[in-house]
């Protein structure tokens, strides 16, 4: 994710949410990948399901590749449907390391609420 892709923060905490972004989005969309192409193969999963794991891993490539900007919010609602996915569909414990995804899910909660308190306070306005 190059730091320009991160809009309404400053440039420090884009610069950070940035770099922790880089150390995770890889296992991410790699997994989500397999996931995806595993799925379409079975047959078993129903279309709206496929089509919301489309859509994240699109998100999600967009984001990273620099081809669509956004916010800490949206940034954060991207990584949290990841998660959320990831949990739901873990049929036992594993062995991946989550820790650069926790991290960068805490830094976006922060920061994403950083951002409405001043949209809240500056009339919408980040």
């Amino acid at each position: 994710m190059y730091r320009e892709t991160i809009t309404t923060t400053d440039e420090i905490t884009a610069a950070r949410l940035a770099n922790l972004w880089n150390e995770a989005i890889g296992g991410m969309l790699t997994g989500l990948r397999a996931d995806l192409a595993y799925l379409t193969a079975e047959g078993s999963t129903p279309a709206a399901e496929l089509s919301f794991l489309d859509a994240l891993e699109r998100t999600l490539y967009r984001l990273d590749s620099g081809e669509q900007h956004g916010g800490p919010v949206e940034l954060r609602d991207a990584v949290q449907a990841w998660l959320a996915y990831y949990f739901r569909s873990a049929e036992e414990p594993s062995a991946a390391n989550l820790a650069p995804v926790y991290r960068l899910a805490a830094e976006l909660s922060d920061a994403a609420e950083g951002t409405l308190e001043a949209q809240a306070v500056n009339g919408g306005r980040p």
